[in-house]
């Protein structure tokens, strides 16, 4: 029996969907979020063919909540064919991951068992857990059938396609007033696969989930599993046994708060939730400890370490999964055959404007090879760099040296008043010091929290481009033209200029 969970925090109120999506949300909207509805509702209209309208209409849902309070919805779907019960896993892991289900209620009050009432097919409950509150998710708990193994395992493309529509666009039968059952898809932004021992984990790992990682986790039900720090599996193993005598325990008694502790990490219940609440990656350098640690009141001792510290955050969370995609991406094309044989395929490169160099008497023979793929991602790392991060630096050590001169002279202003006593008393002179030391730290922290969100703005924009240019690049080496037309073509190119404001409009709500 399906069931949606909605989580928040236990002082929020709980509000319908009705008053969600109301029209009153659209109408306060800003301008550019308003607009994007609008291009995202013409793309529904002319690109029928071309679009999967279930998640269009989850894309405008979210659109239509209050902005920064937007719903995550996520599946927990047990694979039906897996071994065991695991409808019954996927429901014991919603006990540890949740913490706690709604009210204690009878026999739930003890902890040992999720009973959700049948009285409605799609049974809603509101419920309340500290690991998760203000992310806004929404847990739909089904039991489905993505996919048979045999046919994942062939690798068709069709098959690719059967499990993204069957894992993020569930299906649920509502029963009807005439006693039949009618399917209605239920779209989500992120799913987990459950499924239930070695059988489970066989069926898991024949699927192609490895193409959705960011948007499906398959977990698989494997108590006593030793898990090896690094090990690379196809599936995250879980032990929902474990996690739920943690829970009972805490539950019997706080006292017992380090054996909960000790079973909730033992249960890799931690990994899922670390999933849930993972983002893109500007987005993680930029809530991470490096940037944190950038702090305007952090700067008289860490002001030498903001180079450091930003280019290791370009290094390692500027666009790292575009990059590798990109370079599948261009030998999937090189082997596709999409060009001759002998002719590989050709990317336009960036290029910037390179100082005159002295002249040298030696004479060297330089050979260039044309790249194997577009290399704009890292062109514009290496551009900020060798021109944005020693700016950076350069203007925290500014910032650092007028802040502390300004408070040594208001201080010593303010021992001279005191020692050629033009000022009354202590306090005076000690006014005029605080005076100088809170205007020079307030300038510190206006101008530094400025150059730190320009910066961030920039870094974003900067890897927006390249992303854009990168497509540019991989469509004008494919773009040939075509003697006879295709059909479909003129709905498709309406449909690629509506994408494209789409975009465009996403950008100006960032």
């Amino acid at each position: 029996m399906p069931v949606l969970l909605a989580l928040h925090s236990s002082s929020d109120t709980f509000t319908t969907h009705d008053q969600q999506y109301s029209t009153g949300t659209l109408e306060a909207a800003p301008n550019a979020r308003s607009e994007l509805i609008d291009i995202l509702l013409e793309l529904q209209k002319h690109a029928v063919n071309h679009v999967n309208l279930s998640r269009l209409q989850l894309a405008l849902q979210g659109l239509r909540q209050e902005p920064g309070h937007e719903n995550v919805r996520v599946a927990i779907l047990a694979l039906a064919d897996g071994a065991g019960e695991p409808g019954k896993t996927a429901r014991e892991l919603l006990r540890p991951l949740v913490v706690r289900v709604g009210e204690a209620k009878g026999d739930e009050g003890k902890g040992t068992t999720l009973t959700i009432s049948k009285t409605n097919l799609l049974h809603e409950l509101d419920v309340s857990s500290p690991a998760l509150n203000g992310c806004g998710v929404e847990l739909l708990l089904m039991e489905v059938n993505p996919l048979s193994a045999g046919a994942a395992a062939a690798g068709q493309a069709a098959a690719v396609m059967d499990v993204e529509q069957a894992v993020l666009v569930p299906t649920v039968d509502i029963q009807s007033s005439s006693g039949r059952y009618t399917p209605v898809t239920t779209p989500v932004h992120k799913a987990i696969v459950v499924s239930e021992g070695i059988m489970g984990a066989a069926t898991v790992a024949a699927l192609p989930l490895a193409a959705y990682r960011d948007s499906v986790l398959a977990a698989v039900n494997l108590p006593k599993y030793p898990v090896e720090e690094g090990e690379q599996l196809a599936f995250q193993p879980i032990d929902v046994s474990v996690g739920s005598k943690g829970l009972d325990r805490i539950r019997e008694n706080i006292g017992n708060a380090m054996e909960y502790e000790r079973a909730w990490y033992k249960s890799n219940v931690p990994a899922i939730v670390e999933w849930l609440k993972a983002g893109q990656q500007l987005d993680l350098a930029f809530a991470g400890t490096r940037w944190r640690k950038l702090g305007w009141w952090k700067l008289f001792w860490r002001v030498d370490d903001v180079g450091v510290l930003t280019s290791d955050m370009l290094n390692q969370r500027f666009l790292p999964g575009a990059e590798r995609e990109l370079v599948f991406l261009a030998g999937r094309i090189a082997e596709s055959g999409v060009v001759p044989a002998l002719e590989a395929p050709t990317y336009t490169q960036p290029t910037s404007e390179l100082q005159p160099q002295p002249e040298t008497k030696t004479i060297t023979k330089i050979t260039s090879r044309t790249p194997k793929w577009p290399t704009h991602i890292s062109f514009t790392r290496r551009y900020l760099h060798e021109e944005t991060v020693p700016a950076l630096q350069a203007l925290a050590q500014k910032l650092v040296l007028q802040a502390s001169s300004t408070s040594a002279l208001t201080g010593a202003l303010a021992g001279l008043l005191y020692v050629s006593q033009y000022a009354g008393s202590i306090y005076e002179a000690g006014a005029v010091a605080a005076l100088g030391i809170m205007w020079s730290l307030r300038n510190l922290q206006k101008k530094w929290e400025t150059a730190r969100t320009y910066w961030e703005g920039e870094v974003r924009e900067e890897g927006r481009k390249a992303v854009r240019a990168v497509e540019q690049s991989v469509v004008e080496s494919l773009d040939t033209p075509r003697d006879t037309p295709i059909e479909g073509e003129e709905e498709l190119r309406k449909a690629k200029e509506l994408v494209e404001k789409a975009e465009d409009a996403l950008k100006r709500l960032e």
